[in-house]
């Protein structure tokens, strides 16, 4: 025996909407008066409606309030997504309480729930072109301008700072947490970047916890440092200018400024010193090692050298293994790999060659 058919269902059981407009729930579209193009669905989604063209609200209350001159072609999905929107244009808000209280401000765009969802808070319209992609990214912002998160939680605290970018869970957490708009042109990619970075400026972290603890003083002193590698410049607090490349480059420096580390673990326990200079893998790795803050000017290109350097300063190697033995000596030169093997710590002396004699042949004692 053959099944019954199901009953037919009109073609259009609701009948036509005007102006190819569409909308399903209570009071969905329920002040439509000049605006076309727009889809409500859910409860009171896209309530006020008014002359907002071109909306697409999916979820209860979404866009409720939109209707104000200049609105439209904004996009929510999700519940209470721009929910307060009244005449911001070209928002897209993806997620539950995303971009709830975006008022004027225009072509942000928000995935994730609670992500942008202070945008705009004070209304003034500003906080436009941020992009945020993450439960919670830019949670805070409320008129910074162009900044990008992607990553749950990142830029979260920023409120008013501009021309950040955060990718990577939690990076950049704490920008501008004090919302006094210190905080820009800070780029941070990779889990915690920068992350307790408030209110220093210019900054670049790429790799896991680079630059973790930047300005974590909140005194905005620690500007203009780049880090490249995981844990790279990770407690720098209020240094400034440094440069790292390699992971855990410079990972000890807190307020140092103006060193340049590249190569793994270079001028790892460099602390408080300034104006270094390590090309190479450990090069200047006991760097201030005691702490006693003087190991300042030193230059070392080459793996491992001037490795065991601790508080000397002025000093200059080039080679690999250059220059192992000084520890507290100053204005040093040594050039060749391994040069010095066999020397004391010393100071105000120039040695050049290679192992020969295991000090450097033709060395020059100044």
């Amino acid at each position: 025996m053959q099944a019954a058919l199901p009953p037919e269902i009109p073609g259009n059981p609701d009948g036509c909407y005007p102006a190819f407009t569409t909308a399903e729930g209570c009071n969905a579209l329920h002040q439509l008066t000049g605006g076309i193009g727009d889809t409500a669905v859910g409860w009171y989604s896209n309530f006020l409606a008014g002359d907002a063209s071109f909306n697409t609200s999916v979820g209860a209350g979404t866009l409720a309030l939109d209707s104000g001159v200049g609105s439209g072609q904004n996009t929510a999905l999700g519940t209470a997504a721009m929910i307060l929107n009244l005449s911001g244009s070209g928002n897209t808000a993806v997620g539950t309480n995303a971009l709830v209280f975006n008022t004027a401000a225009a072509d942000n765009n928000a995935v994730g729930r609670f992500a942008l969802y202070h945008n705009d808070e004070s209304g003034g319209g500003v906080a436009n072109g941020n992009n945020a992609f993450g439960s919670f990214a830019l949670f805070d912002n409320s008129d910074g301008t162009h900044n990008s998160a992607f990553g749950d939680s990142a830029l979260t605290s920023n409120v008013d700072s501009f021309n950040n970018t955060a990718v990577g869970a939690e990076a950049l957490f704490f920008n501008d947490f004090f919302a006094d708009a210190f905080a820009n042109n800070n780029t941070a990619v990779g889990w915690r970047a920068l992350r307790e970075n408030t209110d220093a400026a210019s900054n670049t972290a790429v790799g896991s916890l680079a630059l973790r603890f930047n300005d974590v003083s909140g005194f905005g002193a620690a500007n203009g440092n780049t880090a490249v590698g995981a844990q790279a410049l990770f407690s720098n607090g209020d240094g400034f200018f440094n440069d790292a490349v390699g992971a855990f480059a410079l990972v000890s420096n807190n307020d140092g400024f103006g060193n340049n580390a590249f190569g793994n673990s270079a001028l790892f326990f460099n602390t408080t010193p300034a104006e270094n200079t390590a090309i190479g893998d450990v090069a200047l790795a006991f760097n201030d090692f005691s702490l006693a803050g003087t190991a300042n000017n030193n230059v070392a290109v080459g793996g491992a050298a001037l490795f065991n350097n601790d508080g000397g300063s002025e000093n200059t190697a080039v080679g690999t293994g250059a220059g192992p033995n000084v520890v507290d000596g100053f204005n040093n030169t040594y050039l060749g790999d391994f040069v010095g093997t066999l020397a004391a710590d010393e100071s105000d002396t120039i040695r050049i060659g290679d192992l020969s004699n295991g000090n450097g042949a033709g060395s020059l004692d100044c």
